[in-house]
């Protein structure tokens, strides 16, 4: 039961991580860019790098 708690946490992780950093990226990038879309884009492209990384690791057998 460990085990699976373990793996449902860091699944967890994975999915607020990405679109945390890579929104966080593009908003310092719409900061210095003075630009409006590069947060959007970065919290999409974060979510679909995380589920990547999370069907990488636990989706295949």
């Amino acid at each position: 039961m460990a085990r699976q708690t373990d793996m449902a946490n860091k699944v967890i992780g994975y999915l607020l991580g990405g679109p945390l950093a890579f929104g966080g990226l593009g908003l310092l990038g719409d900061r210095l860019l003075d630009t409006w879309f590069l947060l959007p884009v970065g919290a999409v492209l974060g979510m679909g790098l995380s589920l990547y990384t999370i069907w990488l690791r636990y989706g295949r057998s």
